[in-house]
């Protein structure tokens, strides 16, 4: 912190007579003062909560590892499908090398979701899915129109080719209706 201030005031307006920025200085070298007399301060606070904290969740304080091994370990080890929603959640780098898996959970229970509607099965999560994870072809139009809304695209961007029922690719260029905004 105190360095970001002494950066911030070496390019900033600082004063255009000799006495504002004398003022000037002395304030930023008395933050800076502040700032480093408090560290010894901060440091044994995080000491202090580190030796009362339960010793099984001083692991979560630190770790190695990267948001996409995060993400991709919930969504694999995980049984809970809202651990694995959860994870669906994040951007899609995170988990684009497990597409593959994550296509076949969503294809293997989409019905079922439709039907028992878990509290996670929301706008969110079907407008975050790629629209071809999702089985059924008006789902997935619905899921692009989601998608295209929550990422303000222009409507014209959510016509788009999907795989046919049978899996077979489709060029067809599928309508949207667009409401009109008023100017």
């Amino acid at each position: 912190m105190p360095v970001a201030i002494c950066l911030f005031a070496n390019y900033s307006n600082r004063g255009t007579t000799p006495e504002s920025q004398a003022l000037f200085d002395s304030k930023v070298s008395r933050l800076t003062e502040v700032c480093i007399s408090l560290l010894p301060l901060a440091v044994v606070l995080l000491g202090v909560l580190i030796k009362f904290m339960i010793k099984s969740y001083r692991q979560t304080l630190w770790s190695t590892m990267r948001a996409k091994d995060l993400t991709q370990t919930q969504f694999l080890e995980s049984t809970a499908e809202d651990v694995k929603a959860n994870a669906m959640r994040a951007h899609r780098r995170l988990w684009y090398d497990i597409r593959p898996q994550v296509k076949e959970w969503v294809e293997g229970n989409w019905e079922r979701w439709k039907d028992e509607r878990p509290d996670w099965f929301d706008a969110e999560f079907i407008g975050r899915l790629p629209p071809e994870f999702i089985p059924d072809l008006e789902d997935a139009m619905e899921a692009v129109v989601q998608q295209s809304s929550r990422e303000k695209r222009r409507p014209s961007i959510a016509s788009m080719a999907f795989k046919g029922e049978k899996g077979e690719s489709s060029s067809a260029v599928l309508p949207v209706e667009v409401e009109e905004e008023e100017k």
